[in-house]
């Protein structure tokens, strides 16, 4: 039942066409067992009840953990991308915000995906901040195990505890779409690090660590928007690093 919970998702039709369109052949790949030369499979209705009152919300995210997992595991991309897409409403929605951006009540959906592949959802209101979204998203990929070198995000991203949290958290490369006005930030110069850095020098913090071993422990220490600094202000510096265009694109 979880496997054709799973078909019902990603064919996106009603319970009673998941079941009206469901051959033999893929009943029996799905584990139902043949019976009186025939393969028996529930009813759109037992399928409904399956997922409302057996699984529940609690059960159903469980089952896409499960999945992002699998994909995380067998997916040959090293990438990364968080992006929010729009969900319009009726004009006549009574539970869905106007969004003056785009001009319509709406929700949204906040989508990670490694590769092509979407790997977990959050769900808000038309009007949410796409920034706040990033945490639970976070500890979603360190539930799947997710190796990835890069995540790629808007400019709705942009925040130097973003930066620290992907560096840290994921040991990735935050790509973040950077503003024409982005500067360079005094507190994330290397100086300013060591300075900080030598401060600590009771938790064994000195200038001649490695930079790697400098950033984790002012992390760890409450300095993790410093962190955040330097890890921008190097995109900043860094010649390679794709505009923003060029990296919307390829979101």
């Amino acid at each position: 039942m979880i496997k054709l919970v799973v078909v019902e998702f990603f064919r996106q039709t009603s319970f009673k066409k998941t079941i009206s369109t469901l051959t033999e052949e893929e009943a029996w790949l799905l584990g139902f067992q043949e019976k009186d030369n025939r393969i028996p499979i529930p009813t759109g209705s037992t399928l409904h009840h399956f997922m409302k009152y057996r699984l529940g919300v609690e059960g159903i995210d469980e089952i896409m953990l499960m999945l992002g997992k699998k994909i995380a595991k067998l997916s040959n991309s090293n990438e990364a991308k968080l992006d929010s897409t729009p969900l319009e409403a009726s004009r006549y929605s009574k539970n869905s915000e106007f969004n003056p951006h785009y001009n319509c009540k709406m929700d949204k959906a906040h989508i990670t995906m490694i590769g092509t592949y979407p790997v977990f959802l959050t769900y808000t209101d038309g009007i949410a901040g796409d920034s706040p979204e990033l945490s639970s998203h976070i500890d979603a990929l360190l539930q799947m195990n997710a190796k990835i070198d890069e995540y790629r995000l808007d400019g709705a991203y942009d925040s130097f505890q973003n930066h620290a949290d992907i560096w840290y958290k994921l040991n990735a490369d935050p790509l973040i779409s950077l503003g024409i006005g982005a500067v360079i930030n005094n507190e994330g110069k290397l100086e300013r690090i060591n300075h900080w850095v030598n401060k600590m020098w009771k938790l064994g913090g000195s200038k001649y660590m490695k930079i790697d071993e400098k950033l984790n422990l002012l992390y760890e220490n409450d300095r993790q928007e410093q962190v955040g600094m330097y890890i921008r202000n190097k995109n900043l510096e860094d010649k390679t690093f794709p505009e923003s265009y060029n990296l919307k694109k390829r979101m």
